[in-house]
């Protein structure tokens, strides 16, 4: 399934669109060999989040002055610009 986001923040308003990969079988096949190396080979999720409970309560957590600034990048595929 595809949804249609409208980018309003952005010059011209792309449309970014998001596809549900969940009922394919290769994630459920990821899903699995990530489940499967979890077991064997536990990495500890030191620079990762797991949800974004986690992440709210993570930078909650931080202690901040009034010089922290919090910067988020938007990342775009520069070969979809090419003709």
């Amino acid at each position: 399934m595809i949804r249609s986001l409208i980018k309003m923040h952005m010059a011209d308003s792309p449309i970014q669109s998001s596809v549900n990969w969940k009922h394919a079988p290769v994630y459920k096949l990821a899903r699995m060999l990530a489940s499967n190396l979890d077991t064997f080979i536990p990495i500890p999720h030191t620079f990762n989040i797991k949800n974004t409970i986690q992440l709210m309560n993570d930078l909650l957590d931080i202690q901040f002055d009034h010089n922290l600034k919090f910067v988020s990048f938007h990342i775009m595929n520069i070969y979809s610009k090419i003709p």
